[in-house]
C-alpha cells in the first residue's frame, strides 16, 4: 500500500470517527436539552429496527446557542453612566430568549423557567420596552412563560424579548419582609426604623429616603444572574390531552383544607358527548390525584412513586372534583386532606372525551397521566389536627353567652421559646353580614376598622398568661340575627406591625376585600385605581366572584352600588397571551368576562345558559339598556349592568390576593381558624358595648 493510499484511508477513518463523535454529541446535547421522557416523544418506529427522529429545535439566548443558559443581566445592560459590568438603581437592560423550531416537523409547546439570583427588591422584568407589562415574580424569584410553535406559522421561531429595570426607590417605605430580611445585616437600619416610627411628615420622608438607600447599597456589588430552562413538548397533531396545568396562585407550602386548583386543557374544544353536550360532572373524565418525591421526567416513573405513597384508590379519598368546563379546558379542584404530603401529581385518569366531531379520548388510567405544568405544588400537611400545630394562638371552641354574644373563654397561647408577640389581629374570616362586629372592651391599645370587623391589639411585652386572658376575657363576637342557619369563621393572627387600616378577610378564597367609596366614579377608572392599590404587598385588582360564599362576603361590604371586575367590552377581554379574543362590541356583547385579577381572561356568563362559571344577576340583567358594558352589584345585591360612566355608582370593590409574584402575606401570618354554629334567630336587642376608647352601638342576638 503507498503512503498516499495510507494517507487517504487514514483521513476516512478520521473523518468518519469525528462524524460518529458529532452524532453522539448531537444526541447527549438533545436528551440533556428534553429529558428522557419527553425525548421519547420525538421519536418514531418506522420499521422492525429502525427510529427516524422528526423533530427538532434549539433555544439561544441573545443570539448563541444554549442548553441551559445562566444570563448574566450585567451583559445585558443598555445604560452607559455606571462602571462596566456593573448595574445599580436606574440601570436597565433586555436579553433576548431564540425559541427555533425551524425545520422541526411537529408543532411545540414550550415552556420556560427563569430563576433570578441576587435579585435586588427594586428589580422588576417586563414583556415590553415601555414597562408597562410585568413578569409576575413568584416565591424563590421564579418567572414562568409559555408560548408554542406552529407548522401553520413561517417561521417557526419566536423571538421572546426581557426587559429588566432596576428602579429609583422612591419615599415608599419598603414592606416589612424587606426590612425584616435586612435589619439585622444592615448596621443602623434598626434604628432609623425606630425613628421612623416616632417621626412624621417631612421628617418621616427623609428617614425613609436613608433606609431605602442603605438597602440598595447593601443589594449593590453582586452579580445578578437570571438561570434560564427551556423544555419543549411535541402538540399532537390529533385530538388529544395537551397539558394538565396547575392553576392555583399560592407560592408558599399548601396545608390541609387548601384547594389545588388545576385543568386538564386539550388541544381542541371539549365536549362530554359525541353529540358537542356539555362536560358535566356525570359525564368528566374521573381525575385522581396523589402525591410523591419522584424527580425522574417520566409519568410512569412518577404514578410509580405514587403507587408506594398514600394513594387510597378504592376509598376515593384522593378524587379531584370537577368544577366547570369552557372551550378546550375542563377544570378541577382537589382539597388537602391529612397526611397527603409530597408533589402534588395527576395519578391517573379514567373516561371519555370528544371534540366537536365526535372524535373520543379514552383515558384508560395511568397510561392516560401527563405532566403537571405550572409549577410543583407542595404540602407539607402534619398528620396532627392542623389547628393545634404550630400555632402561637389557637381560638379554640367558642361559647355562647347569655347575652348572645359569643366569646372564646378556651383560647391558648402556645410556648413562645423567649419569642414576643407583639400585635394580635382579630377579624372575620366568612359569614359575615352587614352590622356584624368583633368587640374588645376594657383594654387599652387597640385599634379597630371603621365597621369593627378587624382588630389589632398591641400586646408588645405581655406574657402567655396576659394575652390567653385579653382572648378569653375582653374578646366578644356580636352578630345581627340570621334568618337560617349559619356558619362564621372567626380569623386570629399575629404580626410583628400594626395594621393601621386592617381589611376584612374571606377564608374561602384566602383573600382581603374592602369598599372604596368614590361616588360617580367611572369603571374605567375604578379599574385603574383598585390595580394601583396594594395591602401589606399584595396588589389590588376590581374584586372577582366566583362562588356563593365570596359573593356573600364581599357583597357584606359594600354601600351603595359598587363596580365589580366584569365587562362585556372586547377592549378588555384578552386571552393568556394578551391578545383580543373579539374584534368589536357586536362580537363581544352577551359574552361576559373576568377581566381584572387572577381570573382575568374567565368566560363566566352568556346568553346560550351553558356557561358553569358562578354568577348572580338580578332578573332580567344583563339587558344592555344604553351601552351598559360592565359590572356592579345592585340595590338588591344581585349583579346588573351598567355603563361606564353611570353617576349612581357609590364606589368599587378592591381584592387583595392571589396574584402572582404576590408576597403570600396571608401565610405569613401564624394564625388560627374557628368556626361558630348559629341557628336562626327571631330576637334581637341592642347592647352598649365599650370598644377602645369608644361607645358604639351593637346589636345582639337572644
Amino acid at each position: 500500500m503507498t503512503k498516499d493510499k495510507e494517507s487517504n484511508k487514514n483521513k476516512k477513518n478520521n473523518l468518519l470517527f469525528m462524524l460518529l463523535v458529532i452524532v453522539l454529541i448531537s444526541l447527549i446535547l438533545c436528551i440533556s436539552s428534553f429529558g428522557i421522557a419527553t425525548w421519547a416523544r420525538y421519536r418514531s418506529v418506522t420499521g422492525s429496527n429502525v427510529e427516524a427522529q422528526i423533530a427538532k429545535w434549539s433555544f439561544k439566548v441573545n443570539g448563541e446557542e444554549e442548553q441551559f443558559a445562566d444570563i448574566d443581566l450585567a451583559d445585558t445592560i443598555d445604560f452607559t453612566h455606571v462602571t462596566t459590568d456593573k448595574i445599580a438603581p436606574g440601570t436597565y437592560g433586555s436579553f433576548d430568549l431564540d425559541i427555533d423550531g425551524r425545520g422541526s416537523e411537529v408543532s411545540l409547546d414550550y415552556y420556560i423557567d427563569m430563576v433570578v439570583a441576587n435579585k435586588p427588591t427594586n428589580m422588576k422584568f417586563y414583556l415590553d420596552s415601555n414597562y408597562s407589562q410585568p413578569i409576575e415574580i413568584a416565591v424563590g424569584n421564579k418567572m414562568f412563560l409559555e408560548g408554542d410553535l406552529l407548522l401553520s406559522e413561517n417561521p417557526m421561531q419566536e423571538i421572546r424579548t426581557i426587559y429588566w429595570k432596576w428602579e429609583y426607590r422612591t419615599s415608599t417605605m419598603p414592606s416589612t419582609a424587606v426590612l425584616n430580611a435586612y435589619s439585622s445585616v444592615i448596621p443602623g437600619l434598626e434604628t432609623l426604623i425606630s425613628e421612623y416610627d416616632s417621626a412624621t411628615g417631612a421628617a418621616q420622608e427623609e428617614i425613609v429616603m436613608k433606609i431605602n438607600d442603605k438597602i440598595d447599597t447593601q443589594e449593590a456589588g453582586g452579580q445578578v444572574i437570571v438561570n434560564v430552562k427551556v423544555k419543549g413538548v411535541q402538540i399532537s397533531p390529533n385530538f388529544s390531552l395537551k397539558r394538565v396545568q396547575v392553576t392555583s396562585s399560592k407560592d408558599d407550602i399548601y396545608e390541609t383544607g387548601d384547594t389545588v386548583n388545576f385543568s386538564m386543557e386539550f388541544t381542541e374544544n371539549v365536549y362530554g358527548d359525541n353529540n358537542q353536550g356539555l362536560v358535566t360532572n356525570a359525564n368528566a373524565p374521573v381525575v385522581t390525584v396523589g402525591f410523591g418525591t419522584a424527580t425522574a421526567n417520566s409519568p410512569i416513573a412518577k404514578v410509580a412513586s405514587l403507587m408506594q405513597t398514600n394513594l387510597k384508590l378504592s376509598e376515593g379519598e384522593n378524587l379531584a372534583i370537577f368544577v366547570s368546563a369552557s372551550e378546550n379546558k375542563i377544570n378541577y379542584s382537589y382539597t388537602l386532606k391529612s397526611g397527603d404530603k409530597g408533589a402534588f401529581r395527576i395519578a391517573s385518569i379514567i373516561g371519555k372525551a370528544y371534540n366537536r366531531d365526535g372524535k373520543e379520548i379514552n383515558f384508560t388510567g395511568v397510561q392516560s397521566v401527563p405532566e403537571v405544568i405550572g409549577g410543583t405544588i407542595t404540602t407539607e400537611v402534619p398528620i396532627q389536627n392542623p389547628t393545634t400545630v404550630n400555632k402561637k394562638i389557637i381560638l379554640g371552641n367558642p361559647v355562647k353567652n347569655s347575652d348572645g354574644t359569643w366569646v372564646f373563654p378556651n383560647a391558648v397561647v402556645n410556648n413562645l421559646n423567649g419569642e414576643n408577640i407583639k400585635y394580635i389581629i382579630l377579624q372575620f374570616a366568612s359569614g359575615i353580614q352587614l352590622q356584624d362586629r368583633l368587640v374588645v372592651n376594657g383594654i387599652d391599645n387597640v385599634t379597630v376598622n371603621n365597621d369593627n370587623t378587624v382588630i389589632s391589639i398591641n400586646v408588645e411585652g405581655k406574657n402567655k398568661e396576659e394575652i390567653e386572658s385579653i382572648i378569653r376575657n375582653n374578646f366578644k363576637v356580636s352578630l345581627v340575627q340570621r334568618n337560617s342557619p349559619e356558619e362564621i369563621s372567626i380569623k386570629v393572627s399575629v404580626n410583628d406591625n400594626l395594621i393601621q387600616n386592617a381589611l376584612n378577610y374571606y377564608s374561602g378564597t384566602g383573600h382581603f376585600y374592602e369598599f372604596v367609596s368614590s361616588p360617580g366614579i367611572s369603571w374605567e377608572n375604578a379599574k385603574i385605581a383598585a390595580e394601583e392599590r396594594t395591602y401589606m404587598g399584595l396588589k389590588g385588582y376590581l374584586a372577582t366572584i366566583t362562588s356563593e360564599g365570596e359573593d356573600n362576603f364581599s357583597k357584606s361590604l359594600i354601600k351603595g352600588y359598587g363596580w365589580l371586575g366584569g365587562t362585556c367590552d372586547y377592549q378588555y377581554i384578552l386571552d393568556s397571551s394578551g391578545n383580543r379574543i373579539y374584534n368589536s362590541m357586536n362580537e363581544s356583547l352577551w359574552n361576559w368576562y373576568w377581566v381584572t385579577g387572577p381570573e382575568a381572561g374567565m368566560k363566566f356568563w352568556d346568553k346560550s345558559g351553558n356557561i358553569t362559571e358562578y354568577s348572580k344577576w338580578g332578573s332580567g340583567e344583563p339587558n344592555n339598556n344604553g351601552n351598559e358594558y360592565y359590572l356592579h352589584y345592585y340595590q338588591n345585591n344581585t349583579w346588573n349592568d351598567y355603563a361606564n360612566d353611570n353617576s349612581s355608582i357609590s364606589g368599587y370593590i378592591v381584592e387583595y390576593g392571589g396574584m402572582l409574584g404576590d408576597d403570600d402575606i396571608i401565610n405569613q401570618f401564624d394564625s388560627d381558624i374557628s368556626t361558630i354554629q348559629i341557628e336562626a334567630s327571631s330576637t334581637q336587642n341592642p347592647t352598649l358595648i365599650n370598644i377602645g376608647n369608644a361607645n358604639v352601638q351593637l346589636r345582639t342576638i337572644y
